[in-house]
């Protein structure tokens, strides 16, 4: 504690309380030693609220992201490339997983039943330059943006009325 003013001197990084001390020739106060303050120290776990954690799961139940994590395919695919080693033969499965990816875009298309979703071979590197599903996965995320504001605004609204005395 301070003498002349009363306050308590505190580091403000850590949070210890530091203990002035009187130098005796001078006259001023100086600060030598720190003691821990552990009875204003309030441990507390760190937990997620669970309201964002209902709203993730949620978001991930109904996003339509089906990009899958089976490695085969690629594998399959590198192997027979680098086994090959031919560009004709390149050139020719390349060929074929854009057709196998047009297929599927078209496939999803007629499909009625939200459910089902077909996807090509390789959609994890195609996907990357086919301009349909950059296009669909800007549109989720301009979706979900906006349904955040949306959200905000709502509650806002809400919040305001209830302020208001009928």
């Amino acid at each position: 504690m301070d003498l002349e003013t009363g306050e308590t001197v505190r580091d403000e990084e850590t949070g210890e309380t530091l203990i002035p001390v009187v130098n005796l020739e001078t006259g001023e106060t100086e600060i030598h030693t720190t003691t821990t303050n552990t009875q204003n120290r309030i441990s507390r776990k760190f937990r997620i609220p669970q309201q964002h954690t209902s709203q993730k799961a949620t978001e991930m139940n109904e996003s339509k992201c089906f990009i899958t994590s089976d490695i085969v395919p690629c594998l399959i695919f590198l192997f027979s490339a680098t086994l090959f080693l031919n560009p004709i033969v390149i050139a020719c499965l390349g060929t074929l997983e854009v057709c196998l990816h047009v297929w599927s875009h078209k496939k999803n298309k007629k499909i009625i039943n939200e459910n089902i979703f077909y996807q090509s071979p390789l959609h994890i590197f195609v996907c990357e330059f086919c301009g349909k599903c950059l296009e669909e996965r800007s549109k989720r995320k301009i979706t979900r943006i906006q349904d955040k504001r949306n959200y905000k605004f709502i509650k806002y609204s809400i919040d305001c009325s209830r302020g208001i005395v009928v």
